[in-house]
């Protein structure tokens, strides 16, 4: 397991059910990713427990680090599951004062700042925290691939 206090956890997908005590809502999407085929769940929002929570399954093109802006949630935890290529994210805490824009009705904001990589594995999951950790996510160290994930969303 690699962590930062209250910024992202990184472990193995068996470990999830270890954080249910993260969120209230956190139980709910352990259930939901323990009881399904993770490469079967289809693209687009897999409901789970309404607004609380919701997994997203996504294709998404992984780019280099240095081209993917930082983005920060206020609201929701996600947890990122990389299903097909090990995966980089670049990870910092939130400056709150670096130039960016943060739209409430989607709970996302972009900002300009520098994030230092890690490595979510196949197997494994990352943990992001709202309001405390700006995050990269869907980033690659060479070619730029299409990464099947899954990306759920949990009320903080």
């Amino acid at each position: 397991m690699t962590s930062s206090a209250k910024l992202y956890v990184v472990d193995k997908i068996e470990n999830l059910g270890n954080y249910a005590e993260v969120s209230p809502y956190f139980a709910k999407v352990i259930e939901f990713l323990k009881s399904h085929d993770h490469n079967a769940l289809p693209k687009g929002k897999n409901e789970v427990d309404g607004s609380n929570s919701w997994v997203n399954g996504v294709e998404i093109e992984l780019i280099p680090l240095a081209e993917r802006k930082p983005e920060l949630h206020k609201k929701y935890f996600d947890i990122h599951i990389p299903l097909k290529y090990d995966e980089v994210m670049g990870v910092a805490p939130f400056d709150p004062k670096a130039e960016g824009s943060f739209n409430e009705a989607d709970d996302i904001g972009f900002y300009a700042q520098t994030v230092e990589p890690i490595t979510v594995k196949v197997g494994e999951f990352a943990i992001v925290w709202p309001e405390t950790c700006s995050h990269s996510p869907a980033c690659t160290p060479d070619e730029k691939k299409l990464q099947k994930k899954l990306i759920a969303k949990v009320l903080a």
